[in-house]
């Protein structure tokens, strides 16, 4: 935010002498004569026509006027960003929180870790009061780039085809679901933070600022996960990542607690085709009015 002036020629009816800064704050306006020291306070006189929050420079026979930005502190948001795998959430979430200096917070990261902490330590998957207690007692870090679970940094080792199923098997189990939905409320609970997941809008944060579901066609997400760098392992090509990515909608879309599915008051956007920047550009559209309605 900035502020603007403007000047123009001091008349003899101007309200404040040269020398002096005519400050405007609500009912109340305060003339400071740099000259002597003195501060002189009055009701604020609307025949001079200005506003709260502006301040008058006389200097001389020019008089500027300085309009100063809206003194309330802006809201920060909880943006939800929701949708199937390969929609695009974790670009448009980084882009989204680097803009608006947010936090970003990837969700899908988390139970990816206690599906490679699980495996690394040997405990079976459909164990759910197992892998709860694994996912209570585990550090995880999901932010700056990186993924952290117990000091190991996993940030690659979570991104291969035995992790997704992995990752896909953890997020069914309901006790684990209400360790980490706690852990994300508390991360993202005083706003300030662009959240992505499967149910961050209809779950974690029902009455999340701005609530955007991102999707795509089945062929194109399988593009697209296909060519992501971040993902490794060697797949046997583009049917077989469909078949992973068509595995995890019905997985994600049918289980009993917490499936993937559109909220009632969320922004559908198809990506199918769309530039990233073209659906950066929709989403902070719709960043930007909910801020100038705050």
């Amino acid at each position: 935010m900035s502020w603007a002036a403007r000047c123009w020629e001091r008349s003899s009816t101007a309200p404040s002498a040269p020398g002096s800064i005519h400050v405007i704050m609500g009912a109340r306006s305060s003339i400071v004569n740099r000259d002597h020291d003195e501060t002189v306070n009055r009701d604020h006189d609307e025949e001079t026509g200005q506003a709260p929050g502006r301040t008058l420079w006389v200097c001389g026979a020019i008089t500027c006027m300085l309009d100063w930005p809206d003194p309330r502190p802006m809201k920060r948001l909880i943006i939800a960003i929701d949708g199937p795998s390969g929609a695009g959430k974790g670009t448009i979430a980084r882009t989204i929180a680097q803009a608006l200096k947010y936090r970003h917070v990837d969700t899908g990261a988390m139970y990816r870790a206690v599906g490679w902490k699980a495996q690394h330590d040997r405990v079976p998957l459909d164990d759910e009061a197992a892998v709860a207690a694994l996912a209570n007692r585990s550090r995880i870090n999901v932010e700056g780039g990186r993924v952290l679970i117990d000091d190991h940094d996993v940030t690659q080792a979570i991104r291969t085809p035995a992790i997704d199923k992995a990752a896909a098997a953890v997020a069914r189990l309901p006790r684990v679901r209400d360790v980490l939905v706690a852990r994300q409320r508390e991360m993202g609970g005083e706003g300030g933070v662009v959240m992505e997941g499967r149910d961050i809008g209809t779950v974690v944060f029902p009455s999340a600022d701005v609530k955007i579901y991102l999707d795509a066609s089945e062929e194109e997400r399988a593009r697209r996960r296909l060519n992501d760098a971040a993902h490794s392992g060697g797949q046997a090509g583009e049917a077989a990542v469909a078949a992973s990515i068509h595995a995890r909608d019905r997985s994600d879309t049918t289980r009993t607690v917490s499936p993937l599915t559109l909220a009632v008051d969320a922004v559908r956007i198809d990506t199918t085709g769309m530039p990233i920047d073209q659906v950066v550009d929709k989403v902070m559209g719709l960043v930007k009015s909910k801020i100038g309605d705050s």
